[in-house]
């Protein structure tokens, strides 16, 4: 079954929704689906992760809110990706931190972890998030 935006939302649209949406449409049994929409989900990805063109991404496993993290994603099962996702908020709880060892011990070294903090509304600053991981 192709990727459906009410899977990962399902009361309001949100912008967790749409990234574990567009991200789950890069899973290669999704090519034939909607060709444009998978190469975009493609080159999505490969940015997040920081690969290349030439990188095959075969399988992806997406999910939202494991640990409290606002979207996880495994790639090809050997890179996870952790997306702390805020809009108005700011990092809090020595969160980054934590989720970046929730994924540690989760994963051990079996896997590249790749920590992505995506702050919509203007930050100001990154002095709060200097030195978490992210």
């Amino acid at each position: 079954m192709k990727p459906n935006l009410f899977n990962f939302a399902t009361s309001e649209l949100s912008q967790d929704a749409f990234i574990a949406w567009l991200i789950a449409w890069a899973d290669k049994k999704h090519k034939n689906s909607n060709e444009k929409l998978h190469e975009l989900a493609k080159s999505f990805v490969k940015l997040l992760i920081q690969k290349d063109e030439n990188f095959e991404i075969e399988s992806i496993k997406v999910k939202k809110q494991w640990k409290k993290i606002d979207v996880s994603a495994l790639v090809n099962d050997s890179i996870f990706i952790v997306i702390e996702d805020k809009t108005y908020s700011k990092a809090h709880s020595n969160q980054l931190e934590r989720y970046h060892n929730i994924a540690k011990k989760h994963y051990n070294s079996d896997v590249d972890i790749k920590l992505i903090y995506y702050k919509m509304i203007e930050q100001g600053n990154y002095k709060q998030i200097d030195g978490q991981c992210f």
